[in-house]
């Protein structure tokens, strides 16, 4: 899915698109198009051909069987293209839906009748759609991250804390632009020539001054050669610590955000068994199974006002938020 074209002299250069599977933000350029650029626009549905999941990582450390086995390995191995991290996501083309495609997709968008035709198809193809879709949103979060490297000036608070903290202000900053809790930064600390790794424990947003102030610790595994680093390259000013570094953020760990893993590599409407709850589900919400609506003197199967107000777990008594006395009555109801 495009995201958000790179336009530069009113012509688009290239844009930025997410994958079905993968996260990240990719820059596809013209080489990889095989359509006209210039005809991409943002939140269009594309389709690709990517390279296969596997390592990119090859080491040949045995001589091979046969000179025909050695001709064999040579040219497979020119299908194994090289490539950056950064790039380990990008396609090797992206080409704009065919006709038939094109025009699932419209009717998706309108009465979705292919669903009642061919159900099984139509679920496949969901998923591929719910797949992309989560990538682009967590592409889209990224967005607006700050991907500028900062010089600034720290104050340690204390030099024997752990793990160890730092404190900077970064200025020009009218939102947190990706510097959230809990994300990882990579850290420079002046006249040192090791880049260590930090993680941000709190930001101060100042709106009206378009200010940051960023609070980030030592990871237990970096604490030793952060702390040492700012014993040799710290100065003191009246009763304050401070040392120059340069921060930069990183990319969030993978296990930073689990749910998406699961719904993006998880095939949802593929892996409906005809049958279940989840495929009756699906059928009663688009139209193709019947809706089953109570009659006037049919047993209510789900009321509201029976929501638990309270639960006990392990002895202590936990009060419910309205969201989840909800869900609770939901759960514990006899719809499907």
């Amino acid at each position: 899915m495009s995201l958000h074209p790179l336009v530069r002299n009113d012509r688009i250069q290239s844009f930025k698109a997410a994958f079905a599977g993968a996260p990240e933000l990719v820059v596809v350029s013209p080489v990889n198009c095989m359509f006209d650029i210039q005809d991409v626009k943002s939140y269009e549905v594309l389709m690709a051909e990517s390279r296969p999941n596997i390592s990119c990582a090859m080491r040949f450390s045995e001589p091979p069987v046969s000179i025909q086995a050695r001709d064999f390995l040579c040219q497979e191995v020119r299908r194994f293209l090289p490539m950056n991290p950064d790039e380990g996501v990008l396609p090797l083309r992206v080409d704009q839906p065919d006709h038939e495609e094109e025009q699932w997709l419209q009717d998706r968008e309108g009465d979705f009748n292919s669903l009642h035709e061919n159900p099984a198809l139509a679920k496949q193809k969901m998923s591929n759609l719910c797949n992309a879709a989560c990538s682009a949103l967590g592409a889209a979060k990224r967005l607006t991250d700050d991907r500028q490297s900062h010089w600034v000036t720290a104050t340690v608070p204390n030099k024997f804390a752990y793990p160890i903290l730092l404190q900077f202000r970064l200025t020009d900053m009218a939102c947190e632009a990706g510097w959230t809790y809990n994300r990882p930064i990579a850290l420079l600390i002046g006249g040192s020539p090791q880049v260590s790794h930090a993680t941000v424990r709190s930001v101060e947003v100042r709106a009206q001054e378009k200010l940051l102030i960023v609070t980030v610790s030592a990871f237990p595994w970096s604490h030793n050669a952060i702390a040492r680093n700012v014993e040799l390259f710290c100065r003191n000013l009246d009763v304050t610590t401070v040392v120059d570094v340069c921060v930069r953020l990183c990319k969030p760990f993978a296990a930073s955000n689990p749910v998406y893993d699961i719904i993006s590599r998880y095939s949802v409407y593929e892996r409906l068994a005809p049958g279940t709850s989840g495929d009756s589900v699906v059928n009663v919400g688009y139209g193709i199974g019947p809706l089953a609506c109570a009659g006037a003197n049919d047993p209510v199967l789900y009321d509201p006002n029976d929501a638990l107000l309270f639960c006990t777990l392990n002895g202590r008594r936990i009060e419910l938020t309205p969201d989840q006395q909800l869900a609770t009555a939901l759960g514990l109801s006899r719809l499907p």
